[in-house]
């Protein structure tokens, strides 16, 4: 950790118990706050100081190729992203409509059964100790599937152009989770998302729960020479 010992005055004890020192830089009063150590403007209290503070983390799903709807009774796994490497020396506060989540300190947490009681807005927040301590994540919104709800997913990863024979694999993403992607060419359903190269068409995700459909791409030109195949 970065400490800051710019001094601009003299260094100010907190109490024969913690034995802090306060130094006035930057980011550290020469003062001490209500438990006895340095009162910072940014950051979290050291021995001789305050150290930077951890970075506000972001939550998501797990799978990022979902999207924040859930089919009932499905599971559903979100993830509090961090810039730190090692997470294991630190704990995970996670919140569902500003409730803390008892018993849920790691980076992950899986909703099971989703259902109207364990949907909402979500946040998560890093800690080391009382003292080191994120700011809150931003909002995570969770909702449930229903037959109202507009879901548009999206088909990724088709080539421009391939060679006559060739194959090539599709992803969708902005797929409820608990639901399945199916693949369509020319409104034909498809045994997988895996395609051969032998004719141009239309290529449509759908989301089998909803029926609703991504718009349509373009099966990847056919070459004859590789040479030509942009890649």
């Amino acid at each position: 950790l970065l400490v800051l010992t710019y001094k601009y005055a003299d260094a100010v004890t907190c109490s024969n118990v913690t034995n802090y020192e306060c130094t006035l830089t930057d980011f550290t009063l020469n003062k001490c706050n209500d438990n006895n150590v340095c009162d910072c403007n940014n950051g979290f209290p050291i021995k001789y100081g305050c150290a930077k503070k951890l970075d506000r983390p972001s939550i998501g799903l797990l799978d990022s190729t979902r999207t924040n709807v859930v089919v009932s009774n499905a599971n559903a796994t979100l993830v509090c992203r961090t810039t730190i490497d090692n997470v294991e020396d630190y704990k995970f506060v996670w919140t569902l409509d500003n409730e803390v989540i008892n018993g849920s300190e790691k980076q992950e947490y899986t909703i099971y059964f989703a259902d109207s009681s364990n949907v909402g807005v979500y946040s998560c927040q890093m800690k080391y100790n009382q003292y080191n301590a994120s700011d809150e994540s931003y909002d995570f919104s969770l909702t449930l599937l229903t037959n109202v709800t507009v879901v548009k997913p999206i088909v990724n990863d088709v080539p421009e152009a391939a060679a006559n024979g060739s194959t090539y694999n599709v992803t969708c993403s902005q797929i409820p989770v608990g639901t399945d992607p199916e693949f369509l060419i020319d409104k034909v359903l498809q045994v997988n998302n895996q395609f051969e190269v032998e004719k141009d068409g239309n290529l449509t995700c759908r989301i089998n729960d909803t029926s609703s459909d991504s718009d349509p791409v373009r099966t990847p030109k056919i070459v004859d020479d590789i040479g030509s195949v942009k890649l």
